[in-house]
């Protein structure tokens, strides 16, 4: 897959400004004399977030932990748009804006909702406010990044009454989780999918707080950018700190699918262009770049992120409703 410094490598060939070793390798993370690397960056990461708007290529999933008596929660702000959400594992409906908080204080499970605000920071409303707080733990030890099983002091407060024994977790603030089963005996988290949502995927420590995210959220995002310096878990003391916060290294594969490297690589070419006062010819690869991603969005089908069966679950009344297998 693409990254950042296969794509700058490529770039650099090109450029009156290449960088290589003493053996002649391309060294497409040095600053050369005419562009410092972190430019080259930056203009990537412009050309990453047109693309991922224009064509949607990047489908997701996120959850979070719902609070009692809450009834507006920001998401992450790569999330440009919304097409469905769930609380409890069942799929609330979208609710119209108009009178949309004017309902009162409704406590119980979340049948509706509705979202606020432009990208980035969306908010989802939810109606009735959130009925109970979701459950809550620690790493009872070290969790490494090939972990698949969470080990906690106690599952014995996590999900629903009559909800189903799925869902996601969010550890440390920072990355989320999916788990298929829940061992109240062992105390653990089981079949666990790690870094769901675009969030790294990383060590915690023991002790790390486990919070059950009972509100999932699937939509469009913008795809995460990179940066020279990777933002790791943050500490404990930092709770305000969401999924969203943290960029990919240069090594790492990039959200956008591979078949859009070459308009990437295009619109890196036009801004060095641009640089070099070579207006004619930047003009030139720029509306090449976005003619190309507006054909590809009308004729390539979006690439789902995350695969998820649903299924229907309960009958009758208000509890009738689907949830969703990871």
């Amino acid at each position: 897959m693409a990254t950042a410094e296969s794509i700058l490598a490529s770039v650099r060939d090109l450029v009156p400004d290449p960088t290589y070793a003493t053996d002649g390798t391309t060294q497409p993370m040095v600053d050369g004399q005419f562009l410092r690397q972190q430019t080259l960056i930056r203009w990537l990461n412009q050309a990453q977030a047109i693309v991922s708007e224009i064509t949607k290529c990047v489908e997701d999933w996120t959850a979070f932990p719902g609070i009692l008596n809450q009834d507006s929660y920001a998401i992450d702000p790569r999330f440009f748009e919304v097409s469905a959400a769930w609380y409890d594992g069942f799929a609330m409906t979208p609710a119209p804006q108009t009178g949309y908080f004017f309902r009162g204080l409704v406590t119980g499970p979340a049948l509706t909702y509705t979202l606020d605000g432009t990208a980035p920071r969306l908010r989802l409303g939810v109606w009735p406010f959130a009925g109970r707080s979701p459950g809550s733990s620690f790493l009872s030890q070290t969790l490494n990044p090939t972990d698949t099983t969470i080990p906690v002091v106690s599952v014995a407060n996590f999900g629903s009454s009559g909800g189903p024994g799925v869902g996601w977790l969010l550890l440390n603030h920072a990355e989320l989780v999916t788990y298929r089963t829940v061992n109240s005996v062992t105390n653990q988290f089981g079949v666990v999918t790690r870094g769901r949502g675009g969030t790294p995927i990383v060590t915690h420590p023991s002790g790390a707080v486990v919070q059950e995210a009972n509100i999932w959220v699937k939509g469009f995002r913008l795809a995460t950018p990179v940066a020279l310096a990777v933002n790791s878990a943050p500490p404990l003391k930092d709770p305000g700190w969401l999924p969203g916060s943290y960029t990919l290294g240069v090594t790492d594969p990039l959200d956008i699918p591979d078949n859009y490297t070459s308009m990437l690589e295009d619109y890196i070419l036009s801004r060095v262009k641009h640089k070099e006062q070579d207006a004619q010819y930047a003009g030139s690869l720029e509306k090449g770049f976005r003619q190309a991603v507006q054909d590809s969005a009308q004729r390539t089908p979006r690439r789902l992120r995350s695969g998820y069966q649903v299924r229907e679950w309960g009958a009758g009344g208000l509890w009738s409703g689907r949830w969703i297998v990871p």
